[in-house]
């Protein structure tokens, strides 16, 4: 897994931003940390297999706009009864995932390091509850 994140980080290093979101993850504790492994887990095992990998992925033409209102749509889904922790976790994967694509898109720094932190919240929250 960690040589499938150095490559994404390299295909990305000519954008500074890159170093500043790492940072922002890395000076996290360790319960970020592990909801960020479980987010990594999750796009390799499941995002990439399904919708592809940099640069003919199905994002990889949206804009920062696109992937914050994908956010907003899997928050909008956790106010409905939910069905399975399994989705739960997922659109709080999800939710991650869209926010550092927007974040590397260019959207507000601040923004979307709140909406991954809140993603983590969620998350947290999903896993407190034992459902």
């Amino acid at each position: 897994m960690a040589v499938l994140v150095q490559q994404g980080v390299e295909m990305t290093k000519h954008d500074s931003r890159v170093d500043e979101w790492v940072d922002f993850i890395s000076s996290t504790n360790q319960s970020k940390c592990i909801f960020y492994d479980s987010v990594l887990e999750f796009i390799i095992d499941q995002t990439i297999p399904r919708y592809g990998d940099l640069p003919n992925d199905l994002a990889a033409s949206w804009t920062a706009d696109i992937c914050l209102k994908q956010i907003e749509k899997y928050k909008s889904r956790a106010m409905q009864p939910p069905t399975r922790k399994q989705d739960l976790l997922w659109d709080t994967y999800k939710r991650a995932h869209y926010a550092c694509m927007a974040y590397f898109k260019g959207a507000n720094s601040d923004l979307c390091i709140a909406e991954y932190c809140d993603a983590k919240k969620a998350y947290q929250k999903v896993m407190e509850a034992g459902l």
